[in-house]
């Protein structure tokens, strides 16, 4: 058995004051949370795989981007139009609080460009097990193993069927996850029995998302980065992003067209034409000399791939100027999202009307809180999820013991 973490003996009726679903980054958050308001609580979260954190562990390439380094404001604005509602529980638990908890737990932190927070030590587990330190202070037991079943309103008790048996609560706090990485336990389930209960779901996709694009020359890429790129996607509005890009064996890759996967139209399921300007800090009126020379700022490997046919060095201005357009908006199509089994979040979630922002509470049903990724929020790469779920955890876990 893991340090810090208590297995209940599970008997046929056990009485539980307040249950968590989900010991992922809002599960613990929310445990510390309650913890610490009630010292006598003792919340109990039920986690289904065999060890807390799980998508945490993998988070970062296995070394947990935990936050961002940057205001409640910039968070909230970084999650368009659910940023309103993010504010409160930002405001009471910012992106850097994370931060002074796990120094407190002996794991400093430090910050990596663009604005992403990392454990000095690199690793994810560290922190993990400070989470699960600070819970275990808190009093919170934690029981893995235990997948919920089902779920329902008895009165003004909750009644939950578990792997170990059932059991009965006064409160509940769902963050069970989204359907994103399913190999993490994270299979959607809770949006089922939100429905049920009487919650809208706006529908669901999955989102920061790679792109499959079955292009030769895309393919034979891979493993090509550009530190700085522009990425469109060609629908209206034209949504851009702006960041690191990727060419992968699948297609395209990275934190540009992994955001631009948020801006998806609705009910839309492609293919897409993506529009990528590798030299987004080059002017189109500075191109033409550079492409006479066939001279440009980007990797070898990319400029051969685009050079176009014939000598530049002998084309007419027009045809310069044409290159160069084609330069700022190289077409990669068709262009395809991948699936909730490469995706980092889930688009959609409970709708935030039916929450409130203050105490994660459903406004649908009483004793019920729901934070993280279940909400009808999803932020761009690089720590900013996570940011609103330390906060929407932090704000249930507290709003369960008003």
């Amino acid at each position: 058995m893991r340090p810090g973490i208590i297995l209940p003996r599970v008997s046929e009726a056990l009485h539980i004051p307040l249950v968590i679903v989900g010991a992922g980054a809002a599960g613990l958050a929310a445990a510390i949370a309650a913890g610490e308001a009630d010292p006598d609580l003792h919340p109990l979260v039920l986690e289904k795989n065999d060890q807390p954190g799980v998508k945490l562990l993998i988070s970062g390439g296995g070394r947990c981007n935990v936050t961002a380094d940057a205001s409640a404001r910039e968070v909230a604005d970084a999650f368009g139009t659910g940023g309103k509602f993010l504010m409160n529980s930002l405001g009471a638990f910012p992106p850097d609080r994370i931060r002074q908890w796990l120094e407190e737990e002996g794991v400093p932190t430090h910050v990596e460009p663009p604005r992403k927070v990392f454990p000095d030590s690199g690793k994810a587990r560290d922190v993990v097990e400070a989470l699960l330190t600070r819970a275990r202070r808190a009093g919170a037991r934690i029981s893995c193993g235990q997948a919920v079943t089902a779920l329902s309103k008895e009165g003004n008790l909750w009644k939950l069927d578990t792997a170990k048996g059932p059991l009965i609560a006064e409160r509940i706090i769902l963050t069970a996850g989204g359907a994103s990485y399913p190999k993490t336990g994270t299979s959607g389930d809770a949006y089922a029995w939100l429905e049920a209960l009487g919650h809208t779901l706006p529908p669901l996709r999955p989102a920061l998302v790679p792109w499959s694009v079955p292009l030769p020359w895309v393919r034979d890429l891979s493993g090509l980065t550009l530190e700085d790129a522009t990425v469109t996607l060609d629908v209206k509005g034209h949504p851009t992003e702006r960041g690191g890009f990727l060419f992968t064996h699948q297609g395209i890759s990275g934190p540009a067209p992994m955001n631009l996967s948020r801006h998806l139209p609705p009910a839309s399921k492609g293919p897409f034409r993506i529009l990528l300007d590798p030299m987004p800090d080059v002017e189109e009126k500075s191109l033409p000399e550079m492409i006479r020379a066939w001279r440009l700022p980007i990797p070898a490997r990319l400029a051969e791939a685009l050079r176009p046919e014939g000598k530049p060095m002998h084309w007419t201005r027009a045809q310069l100027l044409e290159t160069a357009r084609h330069l700022k908006a190289v077409p990669i199509q068709p262009a395809a999202p991948m699936g909730y089994d490469k995706a980092e979040v889930t688009q959609g979630g409970v709708a935030l009307s039916e929450v409130d922002p203050k105490t994660m509470a459903s406004r649908k049903v009483p004793g019920l809180f729901v934070a993280g990724e279940l909400l009808d929020l999803d932020g761009p790469i690089g720590g900013y999820n996570l940011a609103a779920a330390w906060a929407t955890g932090w704000a249930a876990g507290q709003g369960a013991t008003l």
